[in-house]
């Protein structure tokens, strides 16, 4: 990029970000006056938690008003019930560990600025020419150490001079809403020789700070005592260990003597940094099309502001989002959240964990992106908040079983907010439990099903066994129920305001699915063969999806629940993206169809980056390459920053939801975008591996090797759309038959390996037509390497 952060007023927003999946840096790219943010996933505060009252003998009286159609009234009694209860909690905010200033004095204006973000190694660069003197400042998150490392260089006649300090944001951090700001208490910081120790402590009590080792010739500042100077001819190297809840004392004398000790070569601590980092980053590629395109990122911007992303804009953000989460999870750490690992503003606007769409969003291309250790986090975050789940279940809805809020972080599972869309969503951990069974598919790791995926199904289970109700006719209803955040239209054609409704579409699908794996897994197991049979019976009283009088599917199931379309929430969707059970071929696929268009044609205006990727998602399923791409050139036009950050919304009036002066910052558009290319490439329907199943026009040519599919599968891709040819190599963990899916009539040129059979119909499913020549059968042995060129049939033909 050819310009620093200069997001006004939040300009860490618009930083170069990097970290080693939990200790974070956001490196603002001044030339005089340099800021680099610094974060931990570990340090939040603010929270407060309380005992969840019992509310649930109020269920029964809020489903006759549900029933007898008195939605208003409905909609306030438990959280009327909380509140009468006296029920006040907080979920945690996310506090930062300060603010590494550098400074360094200019003999003439800058000239030839640039910064970069090298994805492969997290190196953040900010570049510059002072005269005849070319300096450079290197910063990077070490994975192997544990600590910031920065380096700043000169190549010409004028040297380093330079101030260094730390302390608590400098910059304008107020909240971004309301008054939530846990200001740290006692800030201390004070220079030691060529170190400075800084320590301070949160409102609630956690004790954090940092210790800074400079290395050239450095003093203490005659202005501050809390400040280095230092200069050097050529290089000088700044080293930062930070600690949180340890005694400040203790944790300061540790970090000093481990800084102390540390070799200080530059490029060694950065080669075993890039090992690791590359080890998570490195094993998936891409590449679109065949030549190169050397523009900066502001040009591609520019140019996709206009209408069409270029390829390698498309590349190189899938490459972000992929290097986003790897730098903002680790094993034993915490999940990646909605804000990644960073945060510059006083009150992270929605930086807990949202499981209405967001969360499952982050960890959408995980598996598929052979990142399966890192859905570790994701797994320990919600196992270990099993027993507050189970509370929630039983102290709202009076259930067995478990509910997950749809808004949660560390410190607690409980229900903390009680706006009435949050309470009745009931959705969420059966939407979860979709990577748990995933996951189980993918790495066939039959310990974790055994003793994690299962039993966290089973709670699900257990929930939707004691919550579902039954008409007259024995068909299942879900009282109270909300489809995310929307909410049907009223008698005067305009959404009412009251989002609770009687059986959401996603809440049939999500139980018909958690149900379904209940029943295959533990079947395949040998467990709970006493209760499996409770599952199927509950299955087969789930009602079946309603279709509008245009075709589309329903968002909501009773007949006469008319549905607002210009929303951002497409959750009715969810038997089809991201479940499975809906699929593409089928007659059904063709009301999923009509409701997703008409929710990018008529509800455009209502659209954020997350939904607007989300979407594409859904027309990648559909094999709707073209629509799947205009997604994501939307996304690029609506809510994204230089840096290539998303915000959840356009803030300058141009397109989708625009709300001047209100856009929250938030990656999950930006890890969406790397599922989403993933799915347009490779998709996976339940028994075939689908080969290029929405592949655009505008791609002609690319290549990306590593994808995984459930099996234990790799599979490369690699394509030349004017040819026709396709090439696919797999490789396989364990013996067996795969299926491949293309999209159009294929000719097997060559193969290698075990022989490759076409089969000149494929298995016909139930109301599905039969398709000719698209399905191949391949043979493969455990690790044995198949490659297969094809040729694919003209479009159309």
């Amino acid at each position: 990029m050819r310009r620093p952060a200069s997001m006004f007023g939040a300009r860490w927003r618009d930083a170069l970000l990097t970290g080693n999946g939990e200790l974070g840096a956001a490196v603002f790219g001044g030339v005089l006056h340099e800021s680099i943010v610094l974060t931990n996933a570990r340090l939040w505060t603010g929270a407060r938690t309380a005992a969840l009252p019992d509310v649930s003998a109020n269920l029964e009286r809020q489903r006759r008003l549900l029933l007898a159609g008195e939605f208003a009234a409905a909609e306030r009694v438990l959280t009327d019930a909380l509140r009468s209860a006296g029920y006040d909690a907080r979920t945690a905010i996310p506090e930062q560990l300060g603010e590494l200033r550098i400074g360094m004095p200019s003999e003439r204006a800058f000239r030839d600025y640039e910064r970069e973000l090298d994805l492969a190694s997290g190196v953040a660069t900010v570049g510059w020419r002072d005269g005849e003197t070319r300096l450079r400042r290197e910063v990077f998150v070490s994975r192997a150490r544990d600590l910031v490392v920065a380096r700043i260089s000169a190549d010409g006649p004028m040297g380093i001079s330079a101030t260094i300090g730390f302390g608590p944001l400098g910059f304008d951090a107020r909240p971004s809403h309301g008054d939530r700001r846990h200001v740290v208490a006692t800030p201390e910081a004070r220079t030691n020789g060529g170190y400075l120790t800084y320590t301070a402590r949160t409102s609630d009590g956690t004790d954090f700070g940092a210790v800074i080792r400079v290395v050239g010739h450095t003093t203490s500042s005659p202005e501050s005592a809390s400040v280095l100077t230092a200069d050097a001819p050529d290089h000088l190297l700044v080293l930062v260990g930070v600690f949180i809840n340890e005694p400040p004392a203790t944790a300061s004398a540790r970090l000093h003597s481990e800084l102390a000790a540390i070799d200080l070569d530059y490029d060694a601590m950065l080669d075993e940094h890039v090992a690791e980092h590359r080890r998570l980053f490195g094993p998936v590629q891409l590449e679109l099309d065949d030549g190169r395109d050397d523009r900066s990122t502001d040009e591609l911007l520019d140019e996709a502001y206009r209408g069409a992303a270029p390829a390698v804009l498309v590349e190189k953000l899938w490459a972000f989002g992929r290097y986003l989460f790897v730098s903002s999870t680790r094993p034993g750490g915490p999940p990646c959240g909605l804000m990644g690992i960073w945060c510059g503003e006083g009150d992270g606007f929605w930086a807990f964990h949202m499981a209405n769409i967001n969360m499952q969003m982050i960890h959408w291309h995980a598996l598929a992106g052979d990142l399966a250790e890192l859905m570790q986090p994701f797994f320990d975050y919600h196992d270990a908040k099993l027993d507050d789940y189970r509370e929630n279940a039983r102290q709202l809805f009076g259930c067995r079983g478990i509910y997950v809020p749809a808004d949660t972080t560390g410190e607690s599972g409980l229900l903390k907010d009680i706006q009435p869309h949050i309470v009745h969503f009931t959705a969420a951990a059966g939407w979860l439990a979709q990577h748990y069974a995933d996951y189980y598919r993918y790495t066939g790791d039959v310990e974790f099903l055994r003793t994690r995926a299962l039993p966290f199904l089973r709670e699900v289970g257990l929930f939707y066994e004691d919550f579902v109700v039954h008409d007259e006719a024995g068909t299942a209803a879900f009282l109270p129920s909300n489809s995310p955040e929307n909410a049907p239209l009223g008698d005067d054609g305009r959404p009412r305001q009251e989002q609770i409704t009687v059986s959401a579409t996603i809440d049939v699908a999500v139980a018909r699915e958690v149900l379904t794996n209940l029943i295959d897994l533990a079947t395949q197991q040998g467990m709970y063969a006493d209760e499996v049979h409770r599952w199927s019976a509950l299955r087969a009283t789930l009602p079946a999806y309603r279709l509008t009088d245009e075709g589309a599917v329903a968002e909501w199931i009773p007949v006469g629940t008319a549905d607002n379309e210009v929303h951002r929430h497409h959750s009715h969707l969810y038997g089809l993206f991201p479940g499975r059970e809906v699929q593409p071929e089928s007659q059904l696929a063709a009301a999923f169809e009509i409701a997703a268009r008409h929710r990018l044609e008529r509800g455009l205006a209502a659209q954020t980056s997350w939904s607007l990727v989300s979407l594409a998602h859904v027309f990648a399923r559909l094999g709707d390459g073209e629509r799947a791409l205009e997604c994501l050139d939307i996304v690029t036009r609506l809510a994204m920053l230089p840096n290539l950050l998303t915000m959840h919304n356009d803030w300058r009036g141009m397109v989708g939801l625009g709300e001047p002066d209100w856009a929250p910052f938030q990656i999950d558009a930006n890890i969406g975008w790397t599922s989403a290319v993933q799915e347009m490439l490779l998709g996976w329907d339940g028994e075939s591996v689908r080969l290029l199943p929405a592949l655009p026009a505008r791609w002609t040519r690319g290549r990306v090797t590593g994808l995984r599919c459930p099996g234990g599968l790799s599979v490369s891709l690699t394509w030349d759309q004017p040819s026709r040819r396709v090439s696919v190599a797999l490789t396989a963990s364990a013996p067996g038959t795969v299926r491949l899916r293309c999209p159009r009539p294929v000719e097997v040129l060559t193969s290698s390996g075990r022989a490759a059979r076409v089969l000149p119909v494929s298995v016909q499913a139930a109301g599905v037509p039969a398709t000719r020549g698209r399905d191949i059968l391949v043979e493969v042995d455990a690790s044995e390497h198949v490659t297969l060129d094809l040729l694919l049939a003209a479009p159309g033909s």
